[in-house]
């Protein structure tokens, strides 16, 4: 039917063409605007500011061309983001913009050159006659350019031979008007939006103080907003009225051209034509529209079939994929399972029988050894699974990175000797403290060493370190370990960094092994902020190289000998904590220990504190609401103020790959995690500031419900340990209820924030238990696990019952 209509369409529309008369009337308009019925109030998603440009008045006067007046409102449109509408109001046509002006310039127009073009405009429309047939309006980079009644070509490339109205004063504007004949008293006085008198101008003092029907001339400014001036153009011909409108203090402006016209209704023949072509144009517009949109709907439902086979596609591989690792891992698990299994039951039943066993000394320590392995394993198992999800810990203290190859050496070379060979160690240059995990350092240069040996014989192993300074005071670390043995295939390269990757057990020297050392290996890399990669040749040997980007610092490593730091000495702490209870506790403890603390409750406190007054050491609570710690971190870090270098150490009830990522980008000097170890606090200043203490972790094992020595601490003041308990209870027993009744997405991330809250407060409170369930809890709810939410949110009451009477036995039993 639409092709139909088409056709029909454009058959009148051919006899209808000889008949038409030059000069459109109100017939053709009316009907035109009412078949681009879709213009009105249609919304443009554009920014920036350019030139704007809107049709010629005096076609407006003749009513011609209403499509390009559509064009044009539109180009503007995807300059400036706003909205426009053309409409036929009483005896004129009218049309309508309003757009916002304060977004970004287009890239046509540089931000550099923005001024000098303003300038050369200005200039060159007080030496050119202006030409007051025209009505346009212009803006470029922010700064407004207008008079409606004084339009020059522009001078600048940028506007590409278009017109510009420039701003004037009113004198000078009676002055242009004065050349062109009209009438001094045109320019009438200066009006407000509403078209309601502001003030009279010194030459119009005889007009009175009334509204004025005539539209806007010129703007100008004063007292930091813009203010208009009306006129009257062409007063003899019919007169049209270009209106401006500036709103006070907003950005944003409204542009009105309006024009009378004559409505033209012959009963003529000859008028039947045009009325004739208006419906064939309408005919046109609507048939067009129905091809269009029926071709629109069968692409769109095209390329959805597509999508939908591609992603049907990607998602059958990735079952295959995930199939293939599941039988990889079954059959893993099973032969590195059954072999010690196996020789612990034999162990078991000699045993049992009661006969006596010469060798069951070194029975005993096998089936130790085969725990060992299995228990390995397990933690292999879930190190993989943790890297697959993006979970990795680490656990950040200062370290001696030379220090820690020796070490790696040390261990490996009784391991090397079975085979013959001999371990080498290379140290590039003094390379200093830094802050990393030095347990996952260790099992990367163990697992490459281990892997050497297995491969080699009687050949040599070197262990290397090789380090570059990075800008932010950090360091670019490369570990590697270097082996003469028999080298490894282009081919087996490619896949050697994946999980249960595995060479033929034939070539190695000691076959075995999960496949998942070197994967595990890549993980560790990464998640401090580098990789792992491998130079082989077959019969030449191998070089496996891990590097990482840790920051550097000035605390002593852990395992070193350090002295033991409880006061602080009169150092000043600037303490950002949004929980009430956590902040009083924490500040206490330092006040104790001799600090001078400066409590804030949110990160733009903070940041505000940190760039008036300079501080020792900064403490970052990193999930508060508003401006959070490692955003309010980046800010004191970026800025110019005083404690762009103090160190500030982030503070959360959990560590997590995003903390994490924060120490290796030196926007945080180490992560710790609640309650705040006070004592290990002077190991994290620069030299001069601390005797030395490096960070430790005093928290007791997940096993225990309480922190007695943190409880025991609290209650040498037992009001105050009443309160906090108190409010420990009471906020439990409501975050449980809200995580009871969550069940959107939405629902699930609130109940996140206020679960991640409540794990900080137990673990202030001693309530280390309760604490660790509650960080499963939020762990479940972020991945959106609602039956591991279910699970732990019944395990959390039932530890709230018995933390609430552990704690009362240790203060007062009447009282929690």
């Amino acid at each position: 039917m639409a092709t139909i209509a088409v056709l029909i369409a454009a058959v009148i529309s051919i006899l209808a063409a000889g008949r038409l008369e030059q000069r459109r009337d109100i017939a053709y308009l009316d009907a035109l605007l009412h078949a681009e019925a879709g213009l009105v109030d249609r919304q443009l998603s554009a920014y920036g500011a350019a030139l704007l440009t809107i049709a010629r008045s005096d076609g407006l006067a003749r009513g011609t061309d209403i499509a390009e007046i559509r064009r044009e409102a539109e180009r503007v449109g995807d300059l400036f983001g706003g909205w426009f509408v053309l409409s036929l109001s009483g005896p004129s046509l009218e049309i309508v913009m309003q757009t916002r002006t304060d977004g970004p310039l287009p890239d046509a127009i540089p931000r550099s050159d923005a001024r000098q073009i303003v300038a050369a405009e200005r200039e060159a429309a007080l030496t050119r006659r202006p030409a007051v047939s025209d009505a346009f309006m212009g803006q470029v980079a922010g700064e407004y350019v207008f008079t409606l009644a004084a339009a020059v070509p522009a001078a600048s490339p940028y506007m590409r031979g278009r017109y510009l109205y420039m701003s004037f004063d009113t004198g000078h504007l009676s002055r242009l008007l004065a050349e062109e004949g009209l009438p001094q008293g045109h320019v009438s006085a200066i009006v407000d939006g509403s078209q309601r008198i502001i003030a009279h101008s010194d030459n119009i003092e005889r007009y009175r103080m009334a509204p004025l029907p005539t539209g806007f001339l010129d703007a100008a400014q004063g007292d930091g907003a813009t203010v208009l001036i009306g006129a009257e153009l062409d007063p003899g011909e019919g007169r049209r009225i270009v209106a401006m409108q500036r709103l006070t203090l907003a950005p944003n402006w409204t542009l009105l051209v309006s024009a009378p016209y004559r409505p033209v209704f012959l009963l003529g023949l000859s008028s039947i034509w045009p009325v004739l072509s208006v419906l064939a144009t309408i005919l046109l517009l609507v048939g067009a529209d129905t091809i269009r949109a029926r071709y629109v709907m069968q692409r769109v439902a095209r390329k959805a079939a597509e999508a939908q086979a591609d992603e049907t596609s990607r998602l059958v591989e990735a079952l295959r994929v995930a199939q293939t690792r599941q039988k990889k891992l079954i059959g893993v698990i099973g032969h590195e399972l059954r072999t010690p299994l196996v020789a612990q039951l034999a162990l078991l039943d000699m045993l049992t029988t009661g006969d006596p066993i010469s060798d069951g000394g070194e029975l005993i320590d096998r089936a130790r050894r085969d725990a060992h392995d299995m228990l390995a394993l397990l933690e292999d198992l879930l190190d993989i699974a943790r890297i697959g999800t993006g979970e990795v810990r680490l656990n950040w203290s200062p370290l001696n990175p030379a220090r820690l190859v020796h070490d790696a050496a040390e261990i490996l070379r009784p391991i090397a000797a079975r085979n013959g060979n001999r371990i080498n160690v290379a140290v590039g240059g003094e390379i200093g403290m830094v802050l990393g995990d030095a347990a996952a350092l260790r099992r990367i240069l163990l697992n490459f060493g281990t892997n050497a040996a297995k491969f080699t014989q009687d050949g040599k192993i070197t262990l290397a370190l090789v380090s570059r300074p990075l800008p932010g005071n950090r360091v670019e670390l490369t570990l590697s370990v270097t082996d003469t043995g028999i080298g490894i295939s282009a081919e087996d390269q490619e896949s050697l960094f994946e999980e249960f990757a595995r060479l033929d057990s034939a070539r190695t020297l000691d076959p075995g092994g999960t496949g998942l050392g070197l994967a595990i290996c890549r993980g560790l890399a990464e998640a401090m902020g580098g990789g792992v990669e491998v130079d082989s040749a077959p019969g030449v040997g191998s070089t496996f190289r891990a590097k990482v980007i840790l920051p550097r610092t000035t605390g002593a490593a852990l395992g070193q000998p350090v002295t033991t730091a409880t006061d602080l000495g009169g150092l000043r702490i600037l303490l950002a904590e949004d929980q009430e209870i956590i902040r009083r506790v924490t500040a206490r403890d330092l006040e104790m220990r001799g600090a001078q603390i400066v409590a804030v409750a949110d990160g733009r406190e903070a940041v505000a504190e940190a760039e008036h007054a300079r501080f020792d050491l900064i403490l970052m609570d990193l999930r508060m609401p508003g401006l959070d710690g490692a955003s309010a971190a980046r800010m004191i870090r970026d800025g110019d103020g005083p404690n762009a270098r103090t160190p500030i150490l982030g503070v959360t009830a959990e560590q997590n790959p995003e903390s994490s990522a924060l120490v290796v980008a030196g926007v945080l000097t180490a992560c710790l995690t609640k309650p705040v170890d006070a004592a290990a606090l002077p190991g994290y200043l620069g030299p001069g500031q601390a005797t030395g203490a490096a960070p430790m972790d005093h928290r007791p094992s997940g096993e225990a419900l309480i922190d007695v020595e943190a409880v025991d601490w609290l209650a040498e003041n037992p009001d105050f340990a009443i309160e906090l308990f108190g409010n420990l209870n009471a906020e439990t027993e409501t975050v449980l209820s809200n995580v009871s009744s969550a069940r959107t997405t939405d629902e699930f991330a609130a109940m996140s924030e206020e679960v991640h809250r409540l794990s900080g407060l137990a673990k202030v409170c001693g309530a280390t238990a309760l604490g660790e369930v509650l960080d499963q809890i939020d762990r479940a709810a972020r991945a959106g696990d609602r039956a591991a939410v279910a699970e732990g949110t019944a395990l959390a009451r039932s530890l709230a019952s018995r933390t609430r009477a552990a704690l009362a036995a240790r203060v007062d039993p009447g009282a929690c």
